[in-house]
């Protein structure tokens, strides 16, 4: 599959907007395998550690920092690069702090959107845009059934509002301004995890947090059911569609829910006791719904399955191994970590 992917993007200039977080690093390491010509844009690195550091890729790619709420210096950066193709992934992400900055979260997620599409008519050199949005932007229903992507958009907080304000925009600029010749899709993906996260408030990292701390984890809504994910199943969704869409812009373009089948969905609680199992730390639950967060999500992949024939390579089981594995190599300190995640990728891809 990498021959495959390296076909198609080998040389091509790759656009990574959020190129510092946990997603847009490992999928910076995609494309250095790819062999492609990559600019990261990102408004700077939020988590100490951070896995964009760890494996240097400031060295490997070009390497901006821009707010993307700051159209005139975003414009100027993207048309000097001229990208063949845009994964925007930058935003501000956590639920906790939208609560606490509403404003600043609608004018990234919706404004920022909306500045890189705006850049994206300029363009004569583009192919295709995936915006990557979240499984959150789901008006909450009361069944717990699965969401599918003809299921209304809504949210509960600033962020998943925000999230889905921004899908929303994306069907005039691709049908008007696009021309429904550049390739435009949004994608929604489950819980992801995987090694190199240190995001806050994220439920592997506080983890990690807590290993050095020596403190007692407090877990938050145990009960609370994900569509759990490697990164790498997530990633190699967004490049699938990606190749699928620069195919047939009109055919492809659209919204596509990017998760696992209904066995990875999954409690909190057991994804923290098998952790526990084996970093040795305590934690204890706290059954109070925190922000008002939805008890039960779970995605509907059916279109992405049967358009895409997109599958998930691990399972629960793999995911977690993949992702304890690269955790314990890092704390030995001994371990050369991008021989490592080269190889993680390398081996996924022979799945």
């Amino acid at each position: 599959m990498i021959n495959k992917y390296k076909k198609i993007f080998k040389n091509k200039k790759i656009l990574i907007t959020g190129h510092t977080g946990f997603k847009g690093a490992w999928l910076t390491q995609f494309f250095l395998l790819f062999e492609s010509k990559i600019m990261g844009l990102s408004n700077g690195i939020i988590s100490k550690p951070n896995i964009f550091q760890i494996l240097k890729f400031n060295k490997k790619i070009k390497d901006k920092r821009c707010d993307i709420r700051d159209f005139k210096k975003l414009k100027k950066i993207i048309l000097s690069f001229k990208p063949d193709f845009i994964f925007h992934l930058a935003a501000q992400s956590l639920v906790s702090y939208s609560h606490s900055y509403p404003k600043k979260t609608f004018e990234t997620n919706v404004n920022g959107t909306l500045n890189i599409l705006e850049v994206a008519k300029d363009l004569k050199s583009l192919k295709g845009i995936i915006i990557v949005t979240s499984d959150k932007t789901y008006d909450v229903n009361k069944d717990n059934s699965f969401f599918s992507e003809k299921d209304p958009l809504g949210g509960n907080d600033p962020y998943s509002s925000s999230k889905a304000a921004s899908e929303i925009i994306l069907k005039p600029y691709f049908n008007i301004f696009l021309k429904k010749k550049i390739a435009l899709s949004s994608v929604r993906a489950g819980n992801v995890i995987g090694g190199g996260d240190w995001g806050k408030d994220r439920i592997v990292p506080d983890m990690l947090r807590t290993i050095k701390s020596g403190q007692i984890l407090k877990v938050r809504n145990p009960n609370h059911v994900r569509p759990w994910q490697h990164v790498f199943d997530c990633l190699n969704g967004y490049i699938l569609l990606m190749t699928k869409q620069i195919q047939s812009p009109k055919k492809y373009s659209g919204s596509y829910n990017i998760g696992p089948v209904s066995s990875l969905n999954i409690q909190v609680k057991k994804l923290v006791k098998i952790f526990s199992t084996n970093f040795n730390f305590k934690y204890k639950y706290i059954k109070k719904n925190f922000l008002g967060e939805t008890k039960t999500l779970r995605l509907n992949t059916a279109k992405s399955r049967n358009i895409l024939n997109y599958h998930c390579k691990l399972n629960f089981k793999e995911s977690i191994n993949y992702t304890i594995s690269w955790y314990k190599d890092f704390l030995d300190k001994k371990k050369n970590m991008n021989l490592i995640s080269e190889n993680q990728i390398k081996n996924y891809f022979k799945k």
